[in-house]
């Protein structure tokens, strides 16, 4: 969906395979290559018809979120489809005994063109701290009890959420006021990936 993009900034790459012949079986299809890409699926294969010069075409698409890892020029390889398609074979002699069409099978392999994208460092000015959390996120902090007896633990939860690489987001720093001492009580990371975004939780 973009030929340009910032380091970490999310690509749509759409994979789109038409067909108006006879299919003997599903196509066996090879993912492009994503060298230079932090790859994340966009949910199921979707199947559905588009109508293209006046024609119907049966159509499937495969959607992935791709993160450019590094600066320059990165290339999408192509994607492949191996498709066995039914024909019908006209009989040799049309007034013969057994003038009856056969159906022959053919192996075709449809590939498409590889993909250039030009990623751009991240612009300047950046505050303190930051680490490379590219998207739209908010952030919310909790604490389990607001009044508690000294040596008893209270629990703060931080959650990061929104739409981005959110696998790549690092902890964020919980600091402790005077007098207390604090333990790291452990992470997770929630993926959604319904829709055109990878949208997630850190938490």
């Amino acid at each position: 969906d973009r030929s340009r993009a910032y380091w970490n900034q999310q690509i749509v790459l759409r994979v789109r395979l038409y067909c108006r012949v006879q299919l003997v079986e599903n196509p066996e299809g090879d993912a492009p290559a994503t060298t230079g890409f932090w790859s994340e699926t966009l949910g199921p294969p979707r199947g559905g018809v588009l109508r293209v010069g006046g024609v119907e075409y049966a159509v499937n698409e495969f959607k992935t979120a791709l993160f450019p890892t590094r600066t320059g020029t990165l290339t999408i390889g192509p994607a492949r489809f191996r498709c066995k398609v039914a024909t019908m074979s006209k009989p040799i002699d049309p007034w013969g005994m057994m003038a009856f069409p056969e159906t022959v099978v053919r192996d075709v392999v449809v590939a498409t063109d590889p993909i250039t994208v030009t990623v751009e460092p991240l612009p300047g000015g950046a505050p303190d701290g930051f680490d490379g959390a590219v998207g739209s996120y908010v952030m919310s902090v909790r604490a389990d009890r607001r009044t508690v007896n000294a040596g008893e633990p209270v629990q703060v939860h931080v959650a990061m959420r929104g739409d981005g690489n959110i696998s790549t987001v690092r902890d964020p720093e919980v600091r402790s006021a005077e007098g207390a001492r604090s333990y790291v009580a452990g992470s997770s990371t929630n993926i959604e990936r319904d829709g055109e975004r990878i949208h997630g939780e850190r938490s």
